[in-house]
């Protein structure tokens, strides 16, 4: 289950008041009016801007009442405090059967806590493997078993292993805990993490498996700022959780263990000068690497210059010291704040058509305002599918989700990819009637990777496709196959190989008979990329400042007219680069909203429509059919690599009872949660995947009815309990 806090997804000013309720006489209450429930919802996740203190360990007994005949003068020691109050000491102690220097094998726990080492089963021996024969087995293996703290209130079951370096427990050992207030495991470590000894045992290093678990951000404690960043830069959030003992280095990391700690939900809180808070914009990302967690931002343009906040947004068990927001300050530089972006696409249109009417497609936030590029720009909310493909990774796919896509030729796995991007604009918006006279694809280039540089006479083209193909967004019921490199639809199983749906007539889409026209629509000069932007600049200092991204325009207007009239199915463009390098490009997911492709139009007649969201979240339309009905309207959040979303998805939302139920009992809309992250967090939703049952007839969360999570929703039978009408 992915437990992330709705409010931490991609950037919304407040959903509540940019969906337009009033259009279905269903308006929802202002946001002031809701300010107490929206924090009766957030109350589980506690405000925490300074460091933790570290626990108190000066009660810990430094002296043995009796110990074993050791063999080594360099017995090693450390301890282990279990839970959360005074008592529960356990010392270990590493000793070398065969003498100092022959290499620690034997392994004393005080497994009954009574300062004794020689009682019965309190040691462990593992003979040493001969590196010769055993080259990649791990030396040593103590399997300590379950440990009860003097009062009985938590079990630790310790397995450590001893490998990779000689006479160091490292990478991978387990402890698991379990106690009344909620149970954890640590472990793996990460191999550049050593348990700490100490040749004396009233200086040992003190473990301490309770209290507080601390996040770090970039090295940082709560309350710590994090410096100065730049909009239009990314800027790197490397996560650890650290669970602190006596000492600050004594500490067992969690991400990626078993642990109460789930990945973390990282994100920057926007404030106003005066203070208040404006939006919340998520990092994206999620690397796991070395017991830490890696996400990064791009820093939207919308972003005011001044003091805001990262909050670290970590869910714990109750013994780890439960939910919490650890906040790090930050200060937000922006010089070009509330200046119009020059959109080439829109300027050449202008240019070529002064008289016509202009409008700018783009998958737009809930805010039409602030997802503008400018003042004036004519935006109109359409929907937007973009995937890209990778050469040689038919498994690959970014279904829609990722917020860049790559055109070119991209360094991976020690050698270079080819690269294309696919990319298609809903036309309704555009009145039927309506005469197109100029079409403009703008695509935005960004500077995120070393790999990433497109060289002199490169150039973005754009081709016509002749085959349909999906993006694989998640769907109503079940995942759909995936386009990738091989086929516009196919399905990855695993080493076994990769069963044909629809294959390209030629790998990449590049069959001009089948899947794409021979000749280019448009093409931009894209190359060089990234300028320096002091010409002077040596082209080996990586510090030197190059441009952070760019906007290019690309000619598809004769594609456009026959899109619009029905001559020529829209099955969008395939973006391919000419010429020498790779570009990122910002998708429709991208989170600094003018920077998501565009497509712009000049035409002749009507205002344009406006487009609601995608089908399956329209959520003004199901609440207005919820009322109609007067049944509760069901709300389902979900997250795009949420991988019990698409349990759930495969297994109970594709049952026929489920379905039923859904259709009949309740009037079901699912929302994106990282469209719908403000609106979310107001009704309480904590972790996706997750319904709410709302009362279309009350305003917002006083309508709420219920809240059903994760656990049940991947239970048919507790589901369809949940969904039943009562009280």
């Amino acid at each position: 289950m992915t437990y992330q806090r709705a409010s931490l997804f991609l950037p919304v000013r407040s959903s509540l008041r940019s969906v337009p309720w009033g259009a279905v006489c269903l308006a929802l209450a202002a946001a002031s009016a809701w300010s107490a429930r929206a924090t009766e919802a957030q109350e589980d996740f506690r405000r925490i801007d300074a460091p933790v203190p570290l626990v108190d360990t000066s009660w810990v007994p430094r002296e043995l009442k009796k110990a074993p005949p050791f063999k080594s003068a360099n017995v090693r020691y450390n301890l282990w405090v279990l839970g959360e109050g005074r008592g529960s000491a356990m010392v270990l102690a590493w000793d070398e059967s065969g003498g100092a220097g022959t290499g620690y094998d034997t392994l004393y726990a005080d497994k009954n806590l009574n300062g004794d080492l020689t009682d019965e089963g309190e040691a462990f021996f593992c003979e040493n493997y001969d590196k010769a024969k055993h080259a990649n087995r791990l030396r040593e293996n103590y399997d300590l078993g379950a440990v009860k703290s003097a009062d009985g209130s938590c079990t630790a079951t310790f397995k450590l292993k001893a490998g990779y370096k000689d006479d160091c427990i490292e990478y991978p050992f387990e402890i698991s805990v379990a106690s009344a207030r909620g149970n954890f495991g640590v472990g793996p470590l990460p191999g550049n993490l050593n348990l700490a000894w100490s040749n004396d045992l009233k200086t040992a290093p003190v473990y301490v498996l309770g209290g507080e678990a601390m996040p770090e951000v970039n090295g940082k404690k709560p309350g710590e700022s994090l410096g100065t960043w730049t909009a239009g830069l990314t800027y790197d959030a490397w996560y650890t959780v650290k669970l602190y003992g006596g000492d600050a280095e004594t500490h067992l990391r969690f991400i990626g263990a078993k642990a109460g700690i789930a990945s973390p939900a990282t994100f920057l809180r926007v404030k106003d000068g005066q203070g208040a808070v404006v939006e919340e914009i998520a990092f994206v990302g999620g690397c796991v690497c070395g017991g830490g967690y890696g996400q990064h931002l791009m820093i939207p343009s919308r972003v005011p210059p001044g003091r805001h906040e990262v909050v670290a947004r970590t869910r714990r068990t109750p013994n780890l010291g439960g939910n919490a927001d650890f906040i790090f300050p930050v200060t937000v530089e922006n010089p070009g704040y509330g200046k119009p972006l020059v959109d080439p696409a829109l300027a050449a249109l202008k240019a070529q058509f002064p008289s016509a009417r202009l409008v700018a497609l783009r998958r737009a936030g809930p805010d039409l305002k602030l997802s503008q590029a400018a003042p004036d720009e004519p935006l109109a909310s359409a929907v937007v599918g973009d995937t890209y493909l990778i050469e040689d990774s038919p498994s690959y796919s970014d279904e829609g989700h990722d917020q860049r896509m790559v055109v070119g030729s991209m360094q991976g796995d020690g050698r270079r990819h080819l690269t294309h991007a696919l990319l298609r604009f809903d036309l309704s918006a555009l009145p039927r009637d309506a005469r197109i006279l100029g079409a403009q694809l703008r695509v935005t280039m960004l500077q995120t990777s070393q790999y990433a540089e497109l060289k002199d006479g490169a150039a973005l083209e754009a081709y016509a496709m002749r085959r349909a193909w999906i993006e694989a967004r998640r769907g109503p019921v079940a995942t759909v196959p995936a386009t990738n490199w091989h086929g516009p639809e196919l399905i990855y199983t695993g080493p076994q190989g990769n069963p044909p749906v629809v294959r390209w007539g030629k790998p990449g889409a590049e069959d001009t008979e089948a899947d794409r026209f021979p000749e280019p629509l448009g093409a931009a000069t894209a190359g060089p990329f990234p300028r320096f932007l002091e010409p002077a600049a040596n082209p080996k200092d990586p510090k030197a400042p190059r441009e952070p991204w760019r906007m290019v325009a690309i000619e598809l207007t004769a594609a456009a007219k026959q899109w619009h009239a029905g001559t020529l199915p829209n099955h969008g463009v395939l973006l391919k680069l000419n010429g020498a390098g790779a570009v990122y490009l910002c998708a429709s997911e991208f989170p600094d909203y003018p920077f998501r492709p565009t497509l712009v139009l000049a035409y002749e007649g009507g205002e344009p429509l406006r487009v609601p969201d995608a089908p399956e979240e329209n959520l003004v339309l199901a609440r207005k059919l919820a009322a109609e009905r007067r049944v509760p309207l069901a709300v389902e959040f979900y997250g795009k690599r949420c991988g019990a979303c698409k349990r759930a998805d495969e297994t109970t939302f594709a049952d026929e009872a489920v379905k039923k139920a859904l259709r009949e009992q309740v009037q079901f809309v699912r929302l994106d949660i990282q469209d719908y992250a403000q609106l979310a967090q107001d009704l309480g939703v904590a972790a996706t995947p997750a319904l709410v049952l709302l009362d279309a007839l009350k305003d917002g969360p006083a309508g709420k009815q219920k809240l059903i999570e994760g656990a049940t929703i991947l239970d048919k039978n507790a589901l369809l309990a949940a969904l039943k009408p009562g009280p």
